[in-house]
């Protein structure tokens, strides 16, 4: 059985439960690989704000899988070419399934992870947000019979996991969806932006996480790794190749890392029969 972690409360940042965890590696996932596909030098804010995707407001409550998720869906309704719909989906029930499939035990406590809400969209679904209502001072936790029969009819599709250290990656991934669920770290920086809407980071304590959708993307993006000098590029090749052979998964390997397959194929690993290919969470 497989250690479980409890999950300790965390006291509220500039009023805002900050204590989304950061994404965790799982090897059964389908990892994004950029294509031969057109990319624009920018995705403009103004055309996601044209979908008419609803703002959503998670108040104090640590509830941002939920609330990150239900925006990417609600992007994903609109926008698809066959019966695009304007519905509402829970926002709650993201949230509480969350709670249920991620790392933690128990589901008593604030706050999930991005892995635990894409989990329960698998396994459930996700239902309309009149059959689930958001109310923070009133949580409801109930997966009512009438609440999974209508998620039932708006399920996860295909997904993959995007290398969040690779631009190129990153760049074409939102360039072919327009939109990418994430997490990150946040500290005092998220709370006063600069005019041009920059996070400014000048070594601040990180206050915890959040989980948001990324919509868009200035035309310097690419622009983030200009190099000093010739030990700089080493340096971030070396952290390159540490993470592609040690860290990422490889579909071609059958879900595995380079490393560890080489240890398999070298006796190094004892009743290594097979490798986990399963795409699903």
């Amino acid at each position: 059985m497989a250690d479980v972690t409890q999950k300790q409360k965390m006291a509220p940042f500039q009023g805002r439960v900050l204590n989304a965890r950061p994404d965790t590696i799982d090897f059964r996932d389908k990892i994004y690989t950029a294509t031969l596909f057109e990319v624009p030098t920018k995705i403009e804010l103004a055309d996601y704000k044209q979908v008419g995707v609803p703002v959503l407001d998670q108040g104090q409550e640590g509830a941002c899988t939920g609330f990150g998720l239900a925006t990417v869906i609600h992007y994903l309704l609109r926008t698809r070419k066959v019966i695009p719909c304007t519905d509402i989906v829970s926002s709650r029930m993201l949230y509480e399934m969350a709670k249920k499939y991620d790392e933690w035990e128990g589901e008593d406590y604030i706050g999930s992870s991005a892995r635990g809400a894409m989990k329960g969209w698998h396994k459930h679904g996700v239902c309309l947000a009149e059959k689930w209502i958001y109310d923070s001072a009133k949580p409801d936790k109930n997966l009512t019979a009438e609440r999974a029969e209508n998620a039932a009819g708006y399920p996860i599709g295909s997904y993959y996991r995007v290398n969040h250290k690779d631009l190129v990656e990153m760049h074409t991934a939102l360039a072919e969806v327009k939109i990418l669920y994430a997490t990150a770290r946040v500290h005092d920086g998220w709370f006063h932006l600069t005019p041009n809407g920059e996070i400014p980071y000048n070594g601040q304590q990180i206050e915890g996480g959040h989980a948001f959708a990324i919509v868009a993307f200035r035309e310097n993006i690419l622009d983030a790794y200009l190099f000093k000098d010739i030990n700089q590029v080493q340096s971030l090749a070396d952290e390159w190749m540490q993470d592609y052979n040690y860290n990422r998964p490889h579909e071609a390997l059958g879900g595995v890392t380079p490393a560890y397959f080489k240890r398999v194929k070298c006796g190094e690993v004892e009743n290594a029969t097979a490798f986990p290919t399963s795409p699903h969470l």
